[in-house]
C-alpha cells in the first residue's frame, strides 16, 4: 500500500469495523472482501 491507496482503504476499514456490521454476538455480517470488493467497483 502507498500513502496514495490510504484513503480508500481507510474508508474501507472505517465500513467494516462499524458497530452496524456486527451482529448481537460480535460477528461480522460483511466480510472485509466484501467491503473491498465493492470499493473497487464503484471507483
Amino acid at each position: 500500500m502507498i500513502d496514495g491507496e490510504w484513503p480508500q482503504c481507510d474508508a474501507v476499514l472505517q465500513r467494516w469495523l462499524a458497530a452496524e456490521n456486527f451482529d448481537e454476538h460480535g460477528r461480522q455480517r460483511r466480510s472485509m472482501a466484501d467491503f473491498v470488493t465493492k470499493s473497487l467497483h464503484t471507483e
